[in-house]
Order: structure tokens, then C-alpha cells, then sequence
């Protein structure tokens, strides 16, 4: 999203603590996921 209004590209991004090992549940499988979708 940020990407569409960002003019040199996104080149970074936070991650919110649910998304971390540090959050509950499945937050770090998630977190496993973003850090796979990005180093493509």
C-alpha cells in the first residue's frame, strides 16, 4: 500500500508486536511469513 505513494519505494516497514515472536498465538509463524515474502 505504502508503495503507491511512496516515490523511491517502500525500502521500510514496522512490524506491530503481533506480528513478532514477542506476540501471542501465532505471531511469530506470521512473522516468518513476512520475513519470507520480503526476502524474495
Amino acid at each position: 500500500m505504502a508503495a503507491r505513494v511512496a516515490a523511491g519505494g517502500v525500502f521500510a516497514f514496522s512490524v506491530p508486536e503481533y506480528m513478532t515472536p514477542l506476540g501471542a498465538g501465532e505471531a511469530a509463524e506470521r512473522y516468518d511469513q513476512y520475513l519470507r515474502y520480503f526476502a524474495k
